[in-house]
């Protein structure tokens, strides 16, 4: 991840400086485009109901 996202800022235009998350720095359809690239999917979790604030919540793995 840190390879592609070095590549990706290579390659495209920063316009946000600064402690950004992966979100902010890269665009979330980017960000999927380049986890799906190192072999990570999306996936969908169900967390308990006894888990805090419990609802659906995507990860990558």
């Amino acid at each position: 991840m840190l390879a592609w996202g070095a590549e990706y800022l290579l390659s495209n235009e920063v316009t946000n400086f600064g402690a950004l998350g992966p979100i902010e720095a890269f665009g979330l359809d980017n960000l999927i485009a380049g986890c799906k690239q190192a072999g990570l999917e999306l996936t969908q979790v169900n967390l308990p109901v006894s888990f805090p604030n419990a609802k659906d919540q995507a990860s990558i793995h």
